[in-house]
């Protein structure tokens, strides 16, 4: 495999069964402006949401961005390196309930940060479209990874089957081809794209 689909398959060298799937639709058939329609239709939502979020939501954005998407916490208390006496053995699980009682907030803002980074995913799952806008979305933001720059090629037998069959290269040949349509169809929308993408992402990077 060459080119983009090449580089597109050093992703899946960390989920052999994943490589081994046959080609999706998307795989051999590029983009169409009803396939980015429908992913904005999605990300648009989703990136507005939490640009403006209800103020649980917010209180959890603003911890993370506190802690510049890395909170520090304490370390839980230290047990004993013998069996503890009934007094010993109270006072360790006094101080655990203190210290889960410490961190659950801090928890539950993380948690909470996780899900509004990837809360494209929330409104898929609300309007019902999950595995439609998985199918999509995959080509899209490999689209905008090659557009960006942010994709390289593993080169050599690396990337694949070290013998590949006649067929085999005529399948990556086409992939290759439609990634590569791809990118080029998607340069429209890729600024907005990459910006909506960021407004997610960033969550987690306190930013």
């Amino acid at each position: 495999m060459r080119g983009l689909a090449a580089a597109l398959a050093v992703l899946l060298l960390a989920a052999p069964a994943l490589a081994e799937a046959p080609p999706s639709r998307y795989d051999l058939t590029p983009l169409s402006k009803a396939d980015v329609d429908f992913y904005l239709s999605i990300l648009r939502p989703a990136a507005a949401y939490v640009q403006s979020p209800n103020a649980d939501d917010r209180a959890a954005i603003a911890y993370m961005r506190q802690n510049h998407g890395s909170p520090k916490f304490p370390d839980p208390p230290k047990m004993p390196d013998h069996a503890p006496s009934p007094a010993e053995l109270a006072a360790m699980q006094k101080a655990m309930a203190d210290y889960q009682a410490k961190i659950a907030l801090p928890n539950r803002y993380m948690t909470r940060a996780a899900q509004l980074a990837s809360y494209d995913d929330e409104v898929a799952r609300l309007h019902h479209v999950e595995q439609q806008y998985d199918a999509v979305r995959s080509p899209i933001e490999a689209a905008i990874a090659a557009y960006s720059g942010a994709v390289a090629s593993c080169g050599g037998n690396d990337c694949g089957v070290a013998h590949p069959t006649p067929a085999q290269l005529a399948l990556w040949k086409k992939e290759d081809a439609v990634a590569k349509a791809n990118v080029a169809f998607i340069r429209p929308w890729a600024a907005e794209i990459i910006r909506l993408r960021k407004v997610l992402h960033d969550i987690m990077l306190g930013q």
